[in-house]
């Protein structure tokens, strides 16, 4: 494609299209630890943050989005039956609960894959691995995780 303007054309990083609006970007953030220290009774780490753009189309941004919303909703739902079921007769049942908490967490798993796996069927990637700027940073030490004290 011959592009006399020198503009900058867009891909979403994550399905391919060409997008013409910078609306949907994601900024995704980065982490360096520049130090750490440990006292007698506290911990400290300090770090620096940037973020990174990663175009995104407004599809995928709505994938995404529907997919916290729906995740949020099931948290919630099975949440509130648990506290629902485990106070109805006044006593605190730990097995239940625990229950569910590995529903809660079996869903994660689950629903992560099933959407990995129907997003790589239609070549759509799910994630920032391998986005040249996301790389190069991390090939300078900075990390998609927040460090902890």
């Amino acid at each position: 494609m011959n592009n006399d303007n020198n503009e900058k054309i867009n891909h979403c990083w994550y399905c391919g299209k060409v997008i013409d609006n910078e609306k949907y970007n994601e900024n995704v953030p980065m982490f360096k630890v520049v130090s750490r220290d440990s006292g007698l009774i506290s911990r400290e780490v300090k770090y620096q943050k940037v973020h990174v753009n990663v175009a995104r189309c407004r599809q995928c941004s709505r994938s995404q989005r529907v997919f916290a919303v729906l995740s949020g909703i099931f948290v919630f739902v099975v949440v509130g039956a648990l506290l629902a079921i485990l106070f109805k007769d006044g006593k605190l049942d730990g097995g239940l609960f625990f229950l569910g908490i590995g529903v809660i967490v079996l869903y994660f798993v689950v629903a992560k894959k099933i959407l990995k796996r129907r997003a790589e069927k239609n070549g759509v990637k799910t994630n920032v691995d391998g986005h040249p700027v996301v790389e190069a940073l991390k090939a300078e030490g900075w990390s998609l995780n927040q460090p902890q004290a």
